[in-house]
């Protein structure tokens, strides 16, 4: 899933150096510096493996959040040419993380938190069934106490994956990505929908739809009620909205939940980094 690099320390710290020693050079010492640091990685801690305190310190401050910047466009770059339109919703998830600039996120965390929180859950099975699907819910939304964070639901923390598996509190896009996750570790073949811009797992057993509410701690719906509740909502347009959503759109309803939020927040800046992630996804998608 996560491409692999091997980085070589010595040659790194060089290069960071260089940015300091070597002006006319920059340009190209950070080119390499992004092929060098693993996919993923944050910069920070490979600037923090300078020796020299003063060097350190200035590295820090002048290329910190700019050099993170570059590395999160640098990544999805890569991501998105492997992809070739074939997305995936686990890779985009965490780049997506990537974005709260805790420089202590890296894949292998991410990974390894994932398959620790399916292997909590003690989940086995012969086939799919209700009952296995209300035992997934029940483990994963009451023992493990993920929910929907109904008292603040616009913070951006709510949209990576990072934050919600530490703290249990996500938003209907980012609860309905984990549960996709886990399920397919589990061997619980879940797909996302979404009504009203409002996100749901929907599930095939016995050649019957059951519809999941990861936000409001996994209340599962038969198809019948789901249909009561979204033709109330949405009258006829509601079977538009029972179509499975690809990894790529639910990835840019991600993406657009960030780009609201700081537009809404004026930090124009990060809302214009964003879009220009966004944009890479877009032009991706359309090209294949």
């Amino acid at each position: 899933m996560f491409p692999e690099r091997s980085s070589n320390h010595n040659g790194m710290n060089n290069l960071f150096l260089s940015l300091l020693d070597n002006p006319s050079k920059r340009k190209n010492s950070i080119l390499l510096l992004l092929d060098m640091i693993p996919f993923g990685h944050h910069p920070l801690p490979y600037m923090e493996r300078i020796e020299d305190p003063v060097a350190r310190n200035m590295l820090r401050h002048q290329f910190g959040s700019s050099m993170n910047e570059m590395k999160l466009r640098y990544d999805l770059q890569n991501y998105t040419r492997r992809a070739k339109g074939r997305f995936d919703l686990e890779t985009g998830a965490f780049l997506i993380s990537r974005l709260s600039e805790n420089p202590e996120i890296t894949p292998e965390k991410f990974t390894y938190q994932i398959d620790k929180t399916a292997a909590s859950l003690n989940l086995s099975f012969d086939r799919m069934t209700l009952d296995v699907l209300e035992k997934f819910s029940d483990l994963l939304f009451n023992q493990n106490q993920f929910r929907g964070n109904a008292e603040d639901p616009y913070n951006p923390q709510n949209s990576f994956l990072t934050a919600v598996l530490e703290k249990g509190l996500g938003n209907s896009v980012s609860l309905t990505v984990l549960s996709i996750l886990l399920g397919k570790r589990l061997g619980i073949q879940l797909c996302a929908i979404s009504l009203q811009g409002h996100y749901m797992i929907r599930a095939v057993i016995d050649n019957q739809f059951y519809y999941m509410d990861p936000f409001c701690r996994g209340k599962i719906y038969t198809e019948e009620e789901f249909g009561r509740i979204a033709l109330s909502e949405m009258g006829k347009k509601y079977i538009f909205q029972n179509i499975t959503l690809s990894d790529i759109v639910i990835l840019k309803r991600m993406y657009r939940n960030l780009i609201h939020y700081h537009s809404s927040e004026g930090d124009f800046h990060r809302e214009m980094t964003l879009r220009q992630y966004f944009s890479l996804l877009e032009d991706s998608s359309l090209s294949h």
